[in-house]
């Protein structure tokens, strides 16, 4: 299970410095060690994989073989749209489980 939780800067850094100094650390604080920190300033976080799938989805439709020259132009900027969103930073990887099904 993966869950976000918001901890104060100075509580990670206390653990990460007991860990360092190799202290036995109790099962909470080991987890949060282990967790993966967001990085400052991030966006919205989203389903990249479902906004690339309707991104896609969206093209195929206005680029069908009755679309005009600006259904082509407006199919073409959503394929673009689709490698952009494709092409940036994962912050958390998927989760296996949800991503097979």
């Amino acid at each position: 299970m993966q869950i976000v939780i918001d901890i104060p800067e100075d509580t990670y850094q206390y653990y990460v410095k007991l860990a360092n100094k190799g202290e036995q650390l109790n099962n909470l604080e080991s987890i949060i060690l282990d967790g993966t920190p967001l990085p400052k300033g991030h966006g919205r976080l989203i389903d990249k994989d479902h906004m690339i799938a309707r991104l896609e989805a969206a093209s195929k439709f206005y680029g069908g073989e009755n679309a005009d020259a600006f259904d082509e132009r407006f199919s073409y900027g959503l394929k673009e749209a689709a490698i952009k969103v494709c092409e940036e930073h994962t912050i958390i990887e998927a989760d296996k489980a949800e991503s097979e099904g």
